[in-house]
């Protein structure tokens, strides 16, 4: 097992060879525990080492018999394991039979931000929220001493700085020999990105129904006031925005007047805006640029490089909004603004172009007729002032 002669490790020869470093020179009847067992760590004679398992027999006061085992690959190999768990990228943990976290991996600190010792010893749900709480507990109830597993457990948790980071959790049950419960081996994945994807699929559909329902109601309509009804703000507290504009462009006089403005939370609607009235495109040459090309126009509040036109928008509390041009043939004749004043919403390529093409499409028709009845208003005031 080690390479050595008998003659080799007579007397201290077996200490020395082998480097036992736990070896101590004092009587071993002080240090004796009937039915112990140890590992040490021995070096062979080749220069290699091997761990051996010993267990001593006690002969008499003078004489021991100790009798060894090379579990030198059981070691390597539990040391794989416990490498292979410390840098797996899943939390991986143990609790005892009440939910007391005895073991955890290194990854809690890379994924939750924590270290190992502010989770050692507490309650796994002591990063859960109350409701969640009470949920997680109902579910990890086993159903009979049969069973070893749980299905997967979507759960919340926060981060340790507050964020909310989502797994998928697979709990096995530890028993002992009598099948009695004496704890739980847990993995934890992160799905956070996941989930935010569904999310982003939920909402996206969601949309896409709504601008669906939308667009038919429009269809139905033949006049402005039709238009701006509170369907176009059940419309817009669907999407998720916090208020919606309409903006008329007058191409005689090159100045853009706002119409109607609705905000979701209160649902109250305003007309005619004095404050955003006889607004030249000329003072929005970035924005206006892409309305006339008929393309939508994202604005994010903290990205906007014109520092007036910051603080404007930031006086108006809005974090970010679409513009989305509506066009009859090849002319603009106004635009829609989707603004957001809690969070910033950035609006992508496919939301924009069904925005473009279905929405500011179907309101169009009743808006060119409202505006050529303006124009005909207009010439029949001019003519009969002659």
């Amino acid at each position: 097992m080690l390479g050595y002669e008998t003659e080799e490790v007579l007397d201290y020869g077996f200490w020395k060879l082998t480097q036992d470093e736990e070896f101590e020179k004092i009587d071993y009847n002080v240090k004796f525990i009937p039915d112990s067992v140890h590992v040490r760590k021995l070096k062979t004679k080749s220069g290699d080492y091997r761990f051996i398992q010993w267990s001593d027999f006690k002969y008499s006061d003078n004489l021991f018999i100790a009798t060894g085992h090379d579990i030198t690959q059981k070691i390597i190999a539990e040391k794989e394991y416990q490498t292979l768990i410390q840098n797996a990228p899943d939390i991986i943990y143990d609790a005892n039979k009440y939910g007391v976290i005895t073991l955890i991996n290194d990854a809690t600190s890379r994924v939750l931000g924590f270290e190992k010792e502010e989770v050692i010893g507490k309650h796994f749900t002591s990063f859960l929220s109350n409701e969640e709480k009470r949920e997680a507990l109902e579910f990890y109830v086993p159903e009979n001493k049969n069973q070893n597993d749980f299905e997967a457990y979507v759960l919340p948790v926060k981060h340790k700085n507050g964020q909310t980071i989502w797994f998928s959790q697979k709990v096995r049950i530890k028993r002992d020999l009598d099948d009695n419960l004496v704890g739980f081996s847990c993995v934890m994945r992160d799905i956070t990105n996941t989930r935010k994807l569904e999310e982003q699929i939920i909402d996206k559909n969601n949309i896409l129904t709504q601008l669906s329902k939308y667009t038919n109601k429009l269809i139905q309509k033949d006049n402005i006031d039709e238009i701006f009804d509170i369907t176009l703000g059940d419309f817009t507290k669907a999407i998720k925005a916090d208020r919606v504009c309409y903006y008329e462009f007058d191409e005689q006089e090159n100045l853009v007047n706002q119409k109607f403005e609705w905000f979701v939370e209160n649902e109250v609607l305003t007309i005619n805006k004095v404050d955003f009235q006889g607004i030249n495109p000329k003072d929005y040459e970035e924005i206006f640029e892409a309305l006339f090309k008929n393309k939508t126009y994202q604005i994010i509040t903290e990205e906007v490089k014109d520092l007036n036109y910051k603080k404007r928008l930031q006086s108006r509390g809005i974090l970010s909004a679409l513009l989305v041009p509506v066009f009859h043939i090849d002319k603009l004749i106004g635009y829609l603004g989707f603004d957001n004043f809690e969070e910033v919403r950035v609006w992508d390529k496919e939301e924009n172009y069904n925005f473009r093409n279905n929405l500011a499409n179907n309101i169009d028709e009743p808006l060119l007729l409202e505006l050529r009845i303006k124009k005909l208003y207009k010439k029949v005031r001019k003519n009969s002032n002659y």
